[in-house]
């Protein structure tokens, strides 16, 4: 049975949408960024620029969610994530429109037993 949204869980109808909205504000402020400012750094020690974020965030996500709790082989390399200075915005966008489709397709899948397991 699946939900009206087309997820087969109820917990996953109601977090995926609150997921997607928060990364697409990460990903939509890198698109925003003018220039090269998406690799802008703040002068702090350690500072990550917004490009590194939403890399990492889009790793994150991917391990998470296809890897772990949808079972799926998934590989990263958390520290390559946070070095994502050659990565552009329009490169984000695109990993991030691909992994969307790839993320809905396998949690509408999941039952609730699954997701509470």
């Amino acid at each position: 049975m699946t939900i009206d949204d087309g997820f087969a869980s109820a917990d996953v109808a109601r977090t995926w949408p609150y997921i997607r909205r928060s990364v697409d504000r990460i990903v939509g402020r890198c698109c925003e960024a003018p220039g090269g400012q998406v690799h802008w750094r703040p002068p702090a020690p350690e500072a990550n620029s917004l490009a590194a974020l939403a890399t990492h965030a889009l790793g994150n996500l991917d391990h998470r969610l296809l890897g772990l709790l949808c079972g799926q082989d998934r590989r990263r390399d958390r520290e390559r994530e946070f070095a994502a200075d050659e990565v552009s915005a329009e490169e984000i966008m695109a990993r991030w429109a691909l992994l969307c489709t790839e993320r809905e397709a396998a949690l509408s899948l999941l039952p609730d037993a699954q997701v509470d397991g």
